[in-house]
């Protein structure tokens, strides 16, 4: 008999729903989901972004990525602004609350990671970047 839970996929299934449930709790303090987060840290490091750019970015899709602008927008963290090469595109920008939160979320992000390889030598952390970046390339 098959035993499914030594299956890559099951694995990696599992790791994801254990770790997005452990960042959304650390998260929880700072009013942002792990989706919301993970556009916010796209702008701090490429703020005005358009939603094309976020979109291939964060592999999600679109009708996804224009919900988390608009909680984004509702809760005053970020901003559209039309395009001035095109009134038909907009950009995404932080707000003043928005950058804020930067640097305890970059924090968070680090504490995650630092738990995350905990019980990994630095070797083997490369390794496991590597070989996932792998897989994900395999299903882009």
């Amino acid at each position: 008999m098959r035993n499914f839970n030594s299956d890559l996929s099951y694995m990696i299934q599992q790791i994801n729903h254990s770790m997005e449930q452990m960042i959304n709790e650390r998260l929880e303090s700072e009013g942002v989901s792990t989706s919301q987060a993970r556009v916010l840290y796209h702008l701090y490091t490429t703020e005005g972004s358009n939603q094309r750019e976020i979109q291939t970015s964060l592999s999600i899709k679109s009708s996804s990525l224009t919900k988390l602008i608009d909680i984004l927008e509702k809760k005053q963290l970020v901003i559209r602004k039309e395009s001035p090469n095109d009134s038909r595109v907009k950009l995404i920008f932080l707000t003043e609350k928005g950058k804020e939160k930067e640097k305890r979320l970059w924090q968070l992000r680090e504490e995650t990671e630092t738990f995350l390889s905990q019980s990994l030598t630095p070797e083997q952390k490369d390794k496991l970047i590597e070989y996932l970046a792998t897989i994900k390339g395999t299903l882009n």
